[in-house]
Formats: C-alpha cells, structure tokens, sequence
C-alpha cells in the first residue's frame, strides 16, 4: 500500500482540526446544560433567581433589567432536571423565553411572536368550515376563518398559549400553539356536538355572546364573551337583551322591557333566584346590574319554564359570574354616568371564593353630555296652553345612585355546590322646574332601596340525577313626593301627591331533575313564596277631587310543577309540563298546563311550537300622569280579591321555524295571546280612580322575524316585528281599541365589523308612533252622588268640577320612531399582566326627535280660566358616551 506523504497528512489534519475543534467546543458548550440542578426559591424575583443559578453553576445570563422586573416574583421546587427544564418552568408565565448564545452564555428576552397558517375542517368530511372563531385563550385577541375556513394570525407568547376554536353545531377545540407548525396550512378539525334539542347550544346566533337552543325558543346572552353591539357603550344585559326580536324598550329604557306588546310587569326578573323589582335606576335608564358581576342572562319569550312563577309575558334570569378565583382578580370600569370595581378572590381555608362588586353615579362630579342627555329625555317638555308652545327646561335635579354585590361560591366536591348572594340598589332624587310663561313650579322628590339575599345548594346524586334547593329574600321600598306649585305664594292652589310603595318576597324552591333514559327526562318541584305589598297614594287637587288609597295586601303562594321531555324520535322532542299554584290571599287554586313540540325536518331546518297558560299574582298601578318624567311610574300589589287587584292570565300559543346554515340564520315565530285581569287604570289615559281597578281583556296577534347573515369580520341581521293588540272594557266601551303599547311595526338593522383589536357596530331602528287619545275639549261635570245610610236620599250635596272629554280612546299615533347608533371597542391585551377595553358609542347620531308620549292636563290661563294644558315629550336626542375598561 502507498503510504500518503507527510505534507498531504498535515494538509488533512490542518482541515479536520476546526472540525475537531468545533465539536470539542458544542460538548463543553452543552456541558453545562448536561448537569442536573436542584433548587427551591420562595416569592424571589427573577433576577434574583438568575444570579443564583449563576452562582451555583457555570452559567453567564444577560437580560433586559426593564423586562426582568416587569415579571412577578417566583415560587419554585425543583430537583434532579436539566437547565433547559428549569429555565422552561421559571419562564412559563412570561413573556420571556431563553437562547444559548455560546459556551455557558445564556440570553433571557422576550418571547417572540409566531405566524400560523390554519385551516379549520369538519372531522367528518374534511370540508373547510366557513367564519369558524378562533380566539386566543384568555385573551381578547381572536379572529374568524374565511369562507374556506382558511385564517392566518400571529401569535405572541407562543409557548403556552392555546387556541380556542368554535363553530355552531361543533365542540369547542383547545390546541398548544405549540404544537402548530410553522411555514405551513396546518388542519384543525372540529368534532360534531351531539345535544338534545332542549339543551342549550351556546354558540353564535346574531353575534358572538348571544346565543340560544336550538329551537331558538329561548336566548342566552354572555356578557364576558360578547361583542359589539350598535350604541352599547359597556356590557350591559338588560340593552343588550333588546337586540333580540320581540323583546324592547317603548321608552329607551335598560329596565323597561316590553316582551311583545306586554307591559313591563309581565316580565319577571332573577338575579341569582332573588326576584328583582328594581332593575335600573334613574327611572328606569341605567341598568342596576354591574356588568363586570353577571356571567349570563336567559330571555325567555315563547315560553315561561315552569320552576318560574308569576310571569305571563317573559323572563329575564341572570346569574352571576363563575369565576373560581385561585388568584386576586380584579376589574374596574368608568363611564359617562358611573364608575364600579369588581374584585374577586379565593377564602382562606379553601371555603371557595368570594366576589366584592360596587358601583357609583359620578354626575355629582362631573356633568357629562350622557347625563344631560337622560335629564332631557326625563325632564324637558313642549308645554302648548293658549296656542303657545313653550320649552319647559328651567330645572334643577340632583341624583345619585349606588349598587353593592356580593357573590361566594363553594364547591367542596364534584358533586356539590354551595352558592348565596347579597345585593343591594338604591337611588335618590330631587328635582325642581319653573316655568314663567304657565306659571307654575314642579317639585318631585324620590327614593328607592332595594335589597336582596340568596342561599343556593346544588347536589349531584347521581349521574342520572341531581336536586337543586334555593331560599331568597327581595325587599324593595318606593317612596315620592310630588308638588305642581301654581302659585308660589299661595300653597292651596298646589296639586300634591304623596306615595309609598313596599313590596317584600320571601321564596323558597326546591327542584328534582332526573333522566329516565338517553332521551328522556323528568323536572318536578315545589315553589313556596310570602309577600307582603302595601301602597299608600294622598292625592290633593286644585281643580279635581282629592283622593286617598291606602292597599295592603300579604298572604302565601303555594305551588306544585312537573315536566317531562321525551325526544320520541331523533328528530321530533315533546314536552309537557304543568304548574298548579294556590293562591292564599284569595283561596284560589289555579292549573297552567304547557305543551311544547319541535320536530327537525332537516338538520339545518326545525319546526317549533309552544302552549301555554300563564297566571300572574304581583301586578302593578301604571302612572304616567302624576310624575315630571316621560317613565312609568310602577307601584306593586298583589292580588287578593277579584274586585280590586285581580289575577292576571295569559293564555298563549306560538309556532315558528328556524333554519340555519354556514352563513344564514332565519328564524320567525307567529303568536297569539289572550290576557284577562288587565286594569284599566293603566290605559295611558285619564280614567276615574272609582272605576280604575275594573278589569278587561286584551288580545295580541304578532310575528317576530329574524334574518342574519354573517361572513369573516362581517355580521349584520334584520329583525321584524308585527304586532296588533286591543283591549276590551265591555262595561265602559262598546268596542275594543288599541292598546297603549300597540307598536305596529318595528325593523332593526344591525351590522358589526372585527378587524384584529378594534370592533365596530351600526343599528338602524325603526318603529311606528304609540298610540294616544286627543282631546274634544273639557265640560263642567257633576260628581257621582251618593247614598251613605241606604234610604235612597242623597246624604251629600252633587259638585262640580272640569273634566277633560277625550276623543275616540287611542286612535292618533305619535310621529314615527328613527333612530341611528354607534359604537366602537378597542381592545388592549398587555401579556397576561392585564387588560383593557375602551369604548365609544352614540344613541341617535342623527339627533331626530322622536316623541315619547302626549297628555293633557287642566291649568288656569292667564285670566285664571280653566284651560287645556298639552304637554309633549321625546326621547333621547344625540347622546354620546364613554367607557374603560380594565381587568388585571
């Protein structure tokens, strides 16, 4: 063999040697790292765990100090594990990730970004699915596929953070971005959700966060995971559940929820079972539910579930949040009109965890546009007397409102879970007005305190079976004062009116819900309620009759409920249910049956039908007459005797479809209700306080429909409603006439736009005017003569006194309703220190002037003679507002 020649040799050994020397160099690069470390540090920062280490091994670190101090301090216990390992664990809840430079020389920076392809696709066939939401988990940060269900998103932080992927009809999927590879599309395929039609599918139905089953019969709004909504400014629940079809507000307002053409006291409201009868303050316009406290909130409208009594119309159930704090959270909040805080927390001894909440109006420090809004929208009239129109708007009113929750939650096993609440509202307000050119001077002073508890325990037998036990208690106190000063020096021509209003609920339920079978289950209970009303109204006129009522009224509620729901085929569900209540204060017994069915004839395509009987036994005096605001005043009573506060029964029945595909949702729903018991003194119009509680009939035909179509960052629904309702007083009017909620024909059209953290919404609505009775002038009318010892002979002298003579009863309409709103959100994610949301919104950018209600009145004119007195007034003008948000 041929030996190689020395100088080729060294040739070879000269080239091998920066290779020999290259790995000798990544061995003792790597040798560090090939130690095992053991460590334990306590609440120690991170810098300070970095020089440690360094002391400890033959490591070098190098860092931003900004960013190392930015970090929370550690807990650690380590032993026996690679230093790849221990840096991964010290840096997992950071935005810091770590890179070996050389030798033992280690950089700590900032975690960086990644750029993932995705396609998201049906398990089954493999099809892209269309305007699927991905959201990053925990954060506000999100997007929606396009309509091949193809998106694109950088993520930072990649190392622990994890997609959440949802689509309607699918289970949600979390994936570790982790595991998605970079420089390709990768497939995330969704499994089909299989749910009983009863169940709720919480997933899109006109935005994300509002939601419904699948029959569409019944809605869930999520105020945490919603978004945008036109002229919301904040997350509030009671606005928010008007976006749906049939259910609004004749008066603007967050807690004057008419359910198809009922008046507000024919919806109830729960707020963690308590029954609520203050549900927002400033008459009616500011929400007295926190937003950063409710978790959820379910809008009933087809039907009333039965464990529910003493609604006929509607029900609003809200609960609060679940959060389960293990850690201090915290959020806070200020708007144009108040400022709350959230704070939640776990206890000691692993009790569960609590949840503080309070809010505050902020118009005593400040007097923002919003407020100056409402106080026109409440205050400020078109006064005609004479043939002269004036602008009543010499004012001065001084409000304030506060809310205070208190929320634990506790659950020591799987099985069981311990839940009570404590609540408290309450508002005060003063309000002066004068008016030089009619006279007079307007003085209305009220107070409301509202206050409610709750104890809820919930027990898993079973997996077949579970009990539900809760006990509530709702205390709510009214009172007011009110004074038209005609003559400031001369107190006996005042008009006055005093009122107080109490109402206390103690109520106990207790439920059983079993399953029978895969298709089958069984709901019974048992509903116990006390209450206790009083309503005291001291009315003293100048130019009519004085009048005094004092009603009170206290007796037990028993009632017995059961349902059984059975889905016979896989398309076709029945239920059929029945509530049978006992009502003490008039030792009646009534029986509501329900029946329900719903059948798919496709799977995108569902049939849907609902029957019922509903009875109410806590009704209301309406006055709009005797207050300096376009409100309703409501004043509770509970019925006792037929003759005076009857018992109210709907009976109802509605039948509708829905279908949806990938894009489209449409969904309508015909219905028809039949009440009886409604009193005439809450007509709208003047009636005599001696016949104001008989009673009558109304009759309602309407039509809601629902039309949304949605594509990546685009949603935009139309909704519609017809409604017809009349009402018959057989004993005082020979034909039935418009009711004064009759709202003919109502469109809204509503668009929202996402783009990465901003969100944008528009609302168009439009309704026709309410009805409203003109006048035919006034007469000088004789009162009622009365017999007091029975011998036929009038025991008092006849009076006389003017009185307004009305027109055909509702047969003018106000102007027609247009109003267009804004808003926008803007969203802030800083890591996962902390988190904020600024919002902006308009109600009626346009500034339209849409009117609210007409009435008359008897005045003195300027040669102090008896003379009509219109008064006009609109709803709200241009009202701008401001939020932020932040959550740490």
């Amino acid at each position: 063999m041929m030996k190689r020649p020395k100088h080729l040799a060294c040739l070879a050994l000269n080239r091998s040697m920066p290779r020999l020397l290259l790995l000798l160099f990544l061995l003792f690069s790597f040798s560090a790292y090939g130690q095992n470390i053991s460590y334990s540090a306590k609440n120690k920062s991170l810098k300070q765990v970095l020089q440690d280490l360094e002391k400890l091994n033959d490591l070098h670190f190098s860092f931003n100090p900004s960013q190392i101090k930015a970090q929370a301090n550690i807990s650690v216990e380590i032993e026996n594990v690679d230093i790849t390992t221990f840096l991964t664990t010290i840096l997992t809840n950071t935005n810091l990730s770590f890179e070996v430079i050389h030798d033992n020389f280690v950089v700590i920076k900032k975690a960086e970004a990644r750029y993932l392809q995705l396609i998201i696709q049906d398990g089954k066939t493999g099809d892209g699915l269309p305007f699927a939401n991905l959201r990053l988990n925990n954060s506000d940060l999100g997007k929606v596929a396009n309509e091949d269900g193809k998106l694109e998103i950088i993520v930072p932080n990649p190392s622990q953070a994890q997609l959440k992927l949802s689509y309607l009809g699918f289970k949600d999927t979390l994936v570790k971005v982790i595991d998605i590879p970079e420089n390709e599309r990768f497939s995330i395929k969704l499994t089909e959700a299989t749910v009983a039609l009863s169940d709720f599918e919480v997933k899109e139905y006109l935005n994300v966060g509002i939601a419904s089953n699948p029959m569409a019969s019944s809605f869930r709004i999520l105020p945490q995971e919603m978004e945008i909504l036109p002229g919301l400014v904040e997350r509030d629940v009671l606005l928010s559940s008007q976006i749906i079809s049939g259910v609004n507000s004749n008066d603007e307002s967050a807690g004057g929820i008419n359910v198809r053409g009922s008046s507000r006291d024919q919806t109830s409201i729960y707020f963690n079972e308590i029954p609520i009868y203050h549900a927002a303050h400033y008459f009616g316009n500011i929400s007295s539910f926190i937003p950063s406290v409710i978790g959820s909130l379910d809008v009933y409208k087809n039907f009333i579930p039965l464990e529910y009594g003493g609604a006929t119309s509607g029900l609003l159930v809200l609960k609060s949040r679940n959060i389960g704090a293990d850690s201090l959270i915290a959020e806070s909040s200020i708007t144009m009109t108040h400022a709350d805080l959230m704070v939640a927390f776990p206890t000691n001894s692993n009790l569960g965890s609590l949840m503080i909440a309070g809010r505050t109006s902020i118009n005593n420090l400040f007097n923002t546009p919003t407020f100056k809004s409402f106080s026109e929208k409440l205050f400020i009239s078109e006064v005609t007397t004479e043939n002269t129109t004036i602008r009543d708007i010499n004012q001065s009113d001084e409000l304030g409102f506060s809310d205070i929750n208190l929320n634990w939650s506790f659950r020591p096993s799987s099985r069981l879970s311990f839940a009570s609440t404590l609540f408290r509202s309450g508002s005060d307000f003063h309000y002066r007005s004068s008016s030089e050119e009619i006279d007079d001077g307007l003085e209305q002073k009220h107070h409301v305190n509202a206050v409610g508890a709750s104890g809820i325990m919930q027990y898993r037998l079973n997996d077949n079976q579970s009990l539900k036990a809760s006990v509530s208690f709702s205390d709510y106190k009214m009172a007011y004062d009110y004074i038209n000063r005609r003559n400031a020096n001369d107190d006996n021509d005042d008009d006055s009116e005093n009122r107080v209003n109490n109402l206390s609920n103690l109520e106990l339920k207790l439920l059983n819900i079993q399953n029978l079978g895969p298709r089958s289950s069984l709901l019974f209970g048992y509903q116990m309620n006390y209450i206790h009303t009083l309503n005291k109204i001291n009315q003293t006129f100048l130019l009519e009759e004085d009048s005094d009522e004092d009603i009170k009224s206290q007796g037990m509620v028993h009632a017995i409920f059961g349902e059984l729901t059975s889905q016979l085929t896989p398309d076709l569900e029945v239920i059929v249910g029945a509530r049978s209540t006992y009502l003490g204060t008039s030792s009646k017994t009534v029986f509501a049956p329900q029946f329900k069915a719903n059948y798919a004839l496709k799977p995108e395509l569902i049939l849907k039908s609902a029957y019922g009987v509903y009875y109410q036994y806590l009704s209301t005096i309406q006055e709009s007459e005797k207050t300096l605001t376009t409100a309703i005043e409501q004043h509770w009573l509970l019925a006792d005797d037929e003759a005076l506060v009857p018992l109210i029964k709907n009976t109802q029945t509605s039948l509708g479809f829905i279908y949806q595909n990938k894009s489209w949702l449409i969904d309508t729903d015909f219905y028809y209700k039949n009440l009886n018991g409604i009193l005439a003194r809450n007509l709208g119009f003047d009636v005599n306080n001696l016949r104001g509680f008989e009673t009558g009939s109304e009759e309602v035909f309407g039509f809601d429909l629902t039309i949304r179509r949605r594509w990546a960052n685009f949603r935009t629904w139309l909704n519609y409603n017809y409604q017809d309702s009349k009402v018959s007083f057989d004993e005082h009017f020979q034909s039935s006439f418009r009711s004064s909620l009759n709202l003919r024909h109502q469109i809204r059209l509503s668009a929202t736009y996402n783009y990465r953290n901003v969100e944008l919404s528009l609302g168009y609505l439009i309704k026709s005017g309410l009805p409203f009775s003109n006048t035919n002038g006034f007469a000088l009318t004789q009162a009622e003569e009365e017999d007091d010892d029975g011998d036929g002979d009038d025991d008092h002298e006849s009076e006389e006194f003017y009185a307004i003579n009305y027109a055909d009863i509702n047969q003018n309409r106000l102007k027609q309703y247009l109003r267009l709103d804004a808003s926008i959100w803007y969203k802030i994610q800083h890591q996962k220190a902390w988190r904020a949301e600024l919002g902006f919104s308009v109600l009626n950018v346009l500034n339209r002037k849409n009117e609210s209600s007409q009435n008359y009145s008897l005045g003195l004119d300027s040669n102090n003679e008896p003379t009509i007195i219109q008064r006009k007034k609109y709803l709200l003008g241009f009202t701008p507002n401001l939020s932020f948000r932040i959550t740490f």
